[in-house]
C-alpha cells in the first residue's frame, strides 16, 4: 500500500513551471491518499476490538458465576410450614383408609367341620395365633381368624392367579421297532382347488445317540405324489424326539385329480455337518377322506422306513421309445401303444390321447399331444415327437407323458403318467430307460413303463 502511495505521489509531484491547474490536481490526489489510509486504520481498529470483545465475554461470565456461587444463601424453612405439610399428609392418609373400609372381594377356602370351632367369634379371644398351642393348626385356618379389613392378604383374589391344570398327554404304548407316529390334518377347498396340509406333531422319534432321549433335530418334507420333484419343508425342531410343529402348507390341485393324489411326509434328522438322515415316511391317500365336506380331517400314521418312490397302481402300461442324437442335439420320443388302461367310472368306453410336456429346469419349453384313439383300452398311437435338447441341459431336462381322457363325462382327466429324465426328477425304471437312451447313440430304446397316478 505504501509503495502504491509513493508511486502515485511521485507521479503527481508538481514540477517547476507547472500551471495552477496541475497544482490543484496534485493536491486533490494527496488528499484522497490520506483519506484511504485513515479508513484502513479505522477498519483494523474495529476488527481488533471485536476479537477482544469475543474473548472477554466468556471470561466475564465465568467470573460472574463464581462470585454468585460464593455468595449463595439457603433459606431456612420455618416450622409452621413443616407442620402444615405433615397435617396435609395425615388428612390424605385418613381419606385413603376411609375409602378402604368397605369389604374387599376375597375368596377363602372352606373350613372342614373339625375346625369349625376355630372360626367362631370367640375363638380369636381364646387362641393366639402366635402361641405354641396353635402350631398344629394349618396356616389357612389361622388366617380365617383374621378380621376382614384393608390388609395386604385381603386385597388379593387367588382365583385371578390360579394356573389352570394342563391336560395330561395321552399315553400311547408304541410297539418294538417303532420309528415315530405322525399327526396330520387334511382339508380340500373345492372352490379354490387348494389342498391344506396341517402338520401337527410327531411322537416317539428315534434318537441318533444311544441313551439320549432328545438327541434328534427333526424336520418334515411334504410331497403330493406322483410329483416328487416339488416339496414343502417345515421348520426344524431342535433336540426333541416329540416335536410339535403346528404348521400349515397349501398345494394347488385340480379337483378332477384330487382323489388320485397321495400326500407323502418324509421325516429327516439334521445331523452334524448338515447331513440329513431319513427317519421314515408316512403316506396319506386323499381317497380315504371326504373332500366334498371342506372340513379338516385329522389322521395319524406310523412312520415306515422304506416306501416305494412311485406308488403302484393299476392304471395300465405305456410303450415308449427314446432316442437322443448328440450331433443334432435332438431328443426323439415315440409313443407306441398302451395296454390295460383303466376306464373311469361313469364311462362305458375309453377315448384317450397322450400329452407330452418337455421341461428344462422345471420350466415348460414345449407341449405336444397325440391324436385321440376312440373306444379302446389298448390304444395304438404310433407317433413321434422331436425336442431340441442341448448336451449341457441333459441333467436338467425331463419329459412328462400323460394319458388323458379325450371325451365323455371325465374329459381331460389324467388316467396315468410316466416321467423320463435325469436323477434329479426320476427314479427306478424310467431313469434306467433315460440313461440307456442317452448313452446309446442314435439307437432307439423301447420299453414298457407302468403308469402312475
Amino acid at each position: 500500500m505504501d509503495l502504491i502511495q509513493m508511486s502515485l505521489t511521485s507521479q503527481v509531484t508538481p514540477t517547476e513551471g507547472s500551471t495552477p491547474l496541475t497544482q490543484s490536481l496534485v493536491a486533490e490526489a494527496r488528499t484522497g491518499t490520506d483519506q484511504t489510509t485513515t479508513r484502513d486504520s479505522v477498519h483494523v481498529t474495529l476488527l481488533a476490538g471485536g476479537v477482544a470483545l469475543l474473548l472477554l465475554l466468556p471470561l466475564a461470565y465465568t467470573l460472574f458465576r463464581c462470585r454468585r456461587r460464593n455468595h449463595a444463601v439457603y433459606e431456612d424453612i420455618p416450622e409452621s410450614n413443616l407442620a402444615r405439610k405433615r397435617a396435609s399428609r395425615c388428612s390424605q392418609a385418613s381419606i385413603y383408609s376411609a375409602n378402604q373400609s368397605r369389604p374387599i372381594d376375597f375368596v377363602l377356602p372352606s373350613i372342614p367341620p373339625a375346625f369349625q370351632g376355630l372360626a367362631s367369634p370367640g375363638a380369636a379371644e381364646t387362641i393366639s395365633l402366635s402361641s405354641s398351642e396353635s402350631s398344629e393348626i394349618p396356616l389357612w385356618a389361622r388366617l380365617a381368624l383374621l378380621e376382614p379389613g384393608p390388609t395386604l392378604l385381603g386385597g388379593l383374589n387367588p382365583e385371578l392367579y390360579r394356573v389352570g391344570a394342563e391336560t395330561p398327554e395321552e399315553e400311547v404304548v408304541f410297539p418294538d421297532g417303532h420309528v415315530g407316529r405322525m399327526w396330520i390334518g387334511l382339508q380340500y377347498d373345492s372352490a379354490g382347488e387348494r389342498l391344506l396340509v396341517s402338520l401337527i406333531k410327531i411322537k416317539n422319534l428315534p434318537s441318533r445317540v444311544y441313551g439320549c432321549n432328545n438327541c434328534c433335530d427333526p424336520f418334515v418334507r411334504i410331497y403330493v405324489l406322483p410329483d416328487e420333484r416339488r416339496y414343502i419343508q417345515s421348520k426344524m425342531k431342535k433336540k426333541t424326539c416329540n416335536p410339535k410343529f403346528e404348521e400349515n402348507f397349501i398345494f394347488q390341485m385340480p379337483s378332477k385329480n384330487a382323489e388320485d393324489r397321495i400326500v407323502k411326509a418324509t421325516v429327516l434328522d439334521s445331523d452334524r455337518g448338515k447331513r440329513y438322515n431319513v427317519i421314515g415316511h408316512a403316506l396319506f391317500p386323499l381317497k380315504e377322506i371326504d373332500l366334498a365336506t371342506n372340513e379338516m380331517c385329522v389322521q395319524w400314521k406310523d412312520l415306515i422306513k422304506d416306501v416305494d418312490t412311485v406308488v403302484p397302481c393299476d392304471a395300465g402300461e405305456l410303450l415308449v421309445s427314446l432316442c437322443y442324437n448328440d450331433n443334432l442335439e435332438r431328443l426323439t420320443v415315440t409313443v407306441c401303444e398302451a395296454k390295460a388302461l383303466k376306464v373311469p367310472e361313469g364311462q362305458p368306453t375309453l377315448d384317450s390321447f397322450v400329452k407330452l410336456i418337455f421341461m428344462i429346469e422345471n420350466k415348460q419349453m414345449k407341449s405336444k399331444k397325440t391324436g385321440p384313439i376312440k373306444k379302446s383300452t389298448d390304444p395304438k398311437y404310433n407317433e413321434s415327437f422331436h425336442f431340441r435338447l442341448p448336451q449341457k441341459s441333459l441333467n436338467s431336462a425331463s419329459v412328462l407323458l400323460q394319458v388323458t381322457v379325450s371325451s365323455g363325462p371325465s374329459k381331460d382327466k389324467i388316467i396315468g403318467r410316466v416321467v423320463f429324465g435325469s436323477y434329479m426328477f426320476v427314479r427306478g425304471k424310467p431313469l434306467e430307460h433315460w440313461n440307456e437312451a442317452i448313452s446309446a447313440g442314435h439307437k432307439q430304446i423301447r420299453h414298457w413303463q407302468k403308469l402312475t397316478l
